[in-house]
């Protein structure tokens, strides 16, 4: 599975450094078929997750279509989330955004 290719790679310290949240540690999530991962920016990371989903392609015989994939960086210039979506080939994820029927960032507001 999919999650068992990241959690290897995760472990053997070759992927991003997972986003720690108070008491919980978060690297990615799976729900059917759409995937979320999270870490730090840096061009070995996003090299070895895109290295982790094609070989995970490769192994499973199911494709990614990278086209309808999106990629998002925090505090991370618009020129650097470009380049890694043009050399991907996806789009650019912007907040707020839907995540399983969710709204996901933008600005909260109390009742």
């Amino acid at each position: 599975s999919l999650h068992l290719s990241f959690k290897r790679v995760e472990d053997a310290g070759m992927v991003m450094e997972s986003l720690h949240l108070s008491s919980m540690t978060l690297s990615h999530m799976f729900y059917a078929d759409d995937a979320i991962f999270m870490g730090q920016w840096s061009k070995q990371n996003i090299d070895t997750l895109m290295y982790m989903l094609k070989c995970f392609e490769r192994a499973s015989g199911l494709s990614i279509n990278f086209s309808k994939s999106k990629f998002m960086g925090l505090a991370v210039s618009i020129e650097k989330v470009e380049e890694v979506t043009r050399h991907i080939g996806c789009g650019i994820l912007n907040t707020p955004f839907s995540f399983l029927g969710s709204k996901v960032g933008g600005i909260y507001v109390s009742d």
